[in-house]
C-alpha cells in the first residue's frame, strides 16, 4: 500500500494543471518499416551520458555540438533546481527518491512543466523549448530512420502542451512537424502500467522513418515543447537517441561517347582520340 501511495505522489509532482498537479506518464513509437539493420550506419547516437557544455549561441548548456533554445530561464523551486522548465541534463541522483528518469545509464533530457517560477511576467508559465542535434548529412543513404526512447503524457487533463518532434533541411532556418507525441492517437503506445494511464513510460521505443529526408545535407531533428500558458501540462523526457541510415549503394549510370572522327586501317575502325566515359 505504501509503495502504490508513493507511486501516486510522485504521479502528481509530474504533472500540472492552473488549479494543481495530479496524475499521469507517456508511451513511445512503432518501428519503422523496411529497416535493414545489419546494413545501417549509426549517424548519431547518445544517452545524455556526457558532460552538457554551453551551447554555441551560449544561452544554455547542450550535449557537445547540440542546441538548447527557449524562451525559460527557471525551474521549480528552490529545493528543486534541476527540474528545469527547460531542457537540461537530469540524473537519476536528482530525481525524486526511488523513482529514476533514465531509460540507460543514469541520465536523460528532461524538459519540466512550468509553476512560472523564476520566470519574467512576460514568460508566465508559457514555455517553448527547443533541443536540437547537430547538422546530419542524409545524401548518401537509401533509408533514414530516427529512434528514441520517451516518457510522455496524452491524458486530457494534462496534456495542454504539444511534444513535437521536428525536422528541418536547411541547417534549421525553418522546421516542419513529423510527430506530435501529445496529440497524435499512433503515438498512444502503452498508458496501460498501474498508477500510469495515458503515458509511455518507457514501454515502446519512438521510430520515425525519415526516408523522405535521404539526399538532403544539411538536416537537423528537433524535440519542441510548446505549452501556451493555459491547461494542464505534464513533464518530457527523451533518451537513448539514434539516427541509423543505410548506404545508397546504387552504382552510378556510365556510357561511353563514341568520337565523331576515325580512320581506318585494314579495314578496321581505329580511334585515336581520347574518348571520354560520361557518368549520368
Amino acid at each position: 500500500m505504501r509503495k502504490r501511495l508513493a507511486k501516486i505522489e510522485f504521479a502528481l509532482f509530474l504533472t500540472c494543471t492552473l488549479v494543481g498537479a495530479s496524475a499521469a506518464l507517456t508511451a513511445v513509437g512503432a518501428p519503422a518499416a523496411g529497416s535493414n539493420a545489419e546494413l545501417s550506419e549509426v549517424l548519431l547516437s547518445t544517452s545524455f551520458e556526457e558532460t552538457w557544455v554551453l551551447d554555441e549561441d551560449g544561452d544554455y548548456k547542450a550535449p557537445p555540438g547540440w542546441d538548447v533554445d527557449g524562451i525559460c530561464v527557471g525551474y521549480q523551486d528552490e529545493l528543486y533546481q534541476w527540474l528545469t522548465h527547460y531542457w537540461s541534463d537530469l540524473t537519476d541522483t536528482e530525481s525524486l527518491p526511488a523513482f529514476d528518469l533514465s531509460h540507460s545509464g543514469v541520465t536523460s533530457a528532461c524538459v519540466w512543466w512550468s509553476n512560472g517560477y523564476g520566470e519574467s511576467e512576460m514568460v508566465g508559465t508559457r514555455q517553448s523549448e527547443w533541443l536540437i542535434t547537430p547538422t546530419l548529412d542524409l545524401s548518401r543513404y537509401a533509408s533514414v530512420n530516427l529512434s528514441f526512447w520517451s516518457i510522455y503524457c496524452w491524458d486530457p487533463l494534462y496534456s495542454n502542451n504539444s511534444n513535437y518532434v521536428k525536422i528541418s533541411v536547411d541547417n534549421g532556418g525553418s522546421w516542419e512537424t513529423i510527430a506530435d507525441l501529445t496529440h497524435e492517437a499512433r503515438w498512444r503506445l502503452g498508458g496501460d502500467l498501474p498508477d500510469w494511464e495515458n503515458w509511455n513510460c518507457y514501454q515502446y521505443p519512438i521510430n520515425i522513418d525519415l526516408s523522405q529526408y535521404v539526399g538532403e545535407p544539411l538536416v537537423k531533428i528537433a524535440w519542441h515543447y510548446q505549452f501556451p500558458g493555459e491547461g494542464g501540462h505534464a513533464i518530457w523526457v527523451v533518451d537513448d537517441v539514434k539516427v541509423s541510415g543505410v548506404p545508397d549503394v546504387t552504382p552510378p549510370f556510365g556510357s561511353i561517347e563514341k568520337p565523331g572522327k576515325a580512320f581506318y586501317f585494314n579495314d578496321k575502325e581505329v580511334f585515336p582520340f581520347f574518348t571520354p566515359l560520361v557518368i549520368g
